[in-house]
């Protein structure tokens, strides 16, 4: 009778949303039941407390509860940040790095190779945060061959200036100039979603869907000019059909994909039911999603009744969940930024584009069981561009909310700390080296991005309580 009371709050809660008209509801500290009250450890009564200011408006008086309870950066991991701020005018840089830009100009005014790079190559050590200069040095290394080299450098450049647009365009540019129209695609939706209010970001949303269509009418070409050999191959295999399903199914976008995917997965895992945590995972799920840009994709958020620590994006916006996870996780805030990094891997493209490039494209000719889609995505290892993307999309997002953006670091930071042997599948799938802990840390300082903000430590441990 108990848990049923708390359920019921609970949904009332979450009736009337998370962040804003919760606090008309949510109960003082005082009148929180005493079995979740004896749950939670010290620091989560204290961020408790802080949550119930923070939902009366008292933002101020909270967030010094916050900043009390929260370990300082500069103690836990030494300097703030290594990066620059980003220079766009040569006059600004130092005297040895103006004099390596005008030996590269009059390299390139002659068409000579080591004239042209070796001085580039000099002047981006002198001088990393000059953005002319790294994008100088790309575009000369793919004039003279090295593309993929080319292609390396412009995006470590941007993903060390992730808000510059100079770099993003010469990103693009680069990508499709090697005709790698869906890459180029993300790399520019990337910009567009976190950057609403820049004056280019509908230009960078245009190249977005741009190169998306480009991308479709390639993929076309190849599925048809191999769809003959798969059929045959189909029907010695006594699989005909599936290859040419998933194909034209590719061909009709992320959305179809993504829900023919998820109602597969649905029939395979076993899904928890009960409303009180569908309910929770789905508003915070939905709150997120909604600051993500990609309106058309019909969100879902799904949890399976699994005791280990993994979630899952497929395309479209089709999120799946462990129970273990939502068990394991002491915070709303730790929930959207698992939620927030998931949904940012959807809106970014990139299961869709593994579907399509390293399941479907690598075994055209072959008969594809539909299970082995999602068998082969359930293994699903993002690379580090994937990863960082997610995390550029997934961080902004979360602050959006007025999450703290901490529930996604303090996830990483977790994951990192476990032993190898005992990493959840989540860490495995989504590796957190330490330069990656570095590099989020370094955007959320970079960006001014608000860590002592709401945790919702109380409706979580309501949530957990049903599980």
């Amino acid at each position: 009778m108990q848990q049923q009371r708390h359920g019921q709050l609970l949904g009332l809660l979450i009736a009337l949303g998370v962040n804003g008209s919760l606090a008309a509801i949510q109960p003082a500290w005082g009148q929180v039941p005493k079995e979740i009250r004896d749950e939670l450890s010290a620091r989560q009564q204290k961020l408790a407390k802080a949550d119930k200011l923070f939902d009366r408006g008292k933002k101020q008086a909270a967030r010094k509860i916050y900043r009390k309870v929260q370990e300082p950066w500069t103690e836990r991991n030494g300097e703030r940040s290594s990066v620059a701020d980003p220079i766009m005018e040569v006059e600004a840089i130092s005297p040895a790095g103006q004099v390596f830009w005008r030996q590269a100009q009059k390299g390139l005014e002659k068409d000579l190779k080591s004239a042209v790079l070796a001085p580039l190559e000099h002047l981006i050590e002198e001088a990393p945060e000059f953005v002319p200069g790294q994008i100088a040095y790309a575009r000369a290394l793919k004039r003279y061959g090295q593309t993929e080299k080319a292609t390396r450098r412009i995006e470590a450049a941007a993903t060390r200036y992730p808000g510059n647009a100079a770099l993003k365009a010469a990103q693009v540019e680069l990508l499709e100039s090697q005709e790698k129209w869906l890459r180029a695609s993300i790399a520019a939706r990337q910009y567009a979603l976190t950057h609403p209010e820049a004056s280019d970001s509908a230009r960078f949303a245009q190249l977005a869907d741009k190169n998306m269509e480009r991308y479709q009418s390639d993929l076309k070409a190849e599925i048809t000019g191999s769809a003959v050999a798969s059929e045959f191959l189909g029907a010695l295999t006594g699989q005909e059909g599936q290859t040419a399903q998933l194909a034209a199914l590719m061909l009709k976008g992320e959305s179809q994909v993504g829900k023919q995917v998820a109602n597969s997965k649905r029939e395979q895992a076993p899904l928890i039911k009960e409303k009180a945590v569908v309910n929770y995972v789905n508003e915070v799920g939905q709150n997120l999603a909604e600051l993500m840009g990609r309106s058309k994709f019909n969100y879902k958020f799904y949890v399976i009744d699994k005791d280990t620590f993994n979630a899952s994006a497929y395309p479209g916006g089709k999120i799946f969940v462990h129970s273990g996870a939502l068990k394991a996780m002491e915070s709303e805030a730790e929930l959207a930024g698992l939620l927030a990094h998931e949904i940012a891997h959807a809106v970014a493209s990139h299961s869709y584009r593994s579907i399509a490039e390293d399941i479907l494209l690598q075994n055209l000719g072959q008969a594809i069981p539909f299970g082995k889609v999602i068998s082969e995505l359930a293994s699903l290892r993002y690379d580090r561009q994937d990863e960082r993307e997610a995390d550029i999309l997934g961080l902004y997002a979360l602050n959006a909310s007025k999450y703290s953006v901490d529930g996604i670091y303090n996830l990483m930071a977790t994951m990192r700390q476990e032993k190898a042997s005992s990493r959840p599948e989540w860490a495995s799938s989504h590796p957190v080296p330490e330069s990656r802990l570095h590099y989020v840390q370094e955007l959320i300082q970079r960006r001014g991005y608000e860590r002592h903000s709401y945790y919702g430590v109380v409706p979580y441990a309501q949530m957990k309580q049903t599980l």
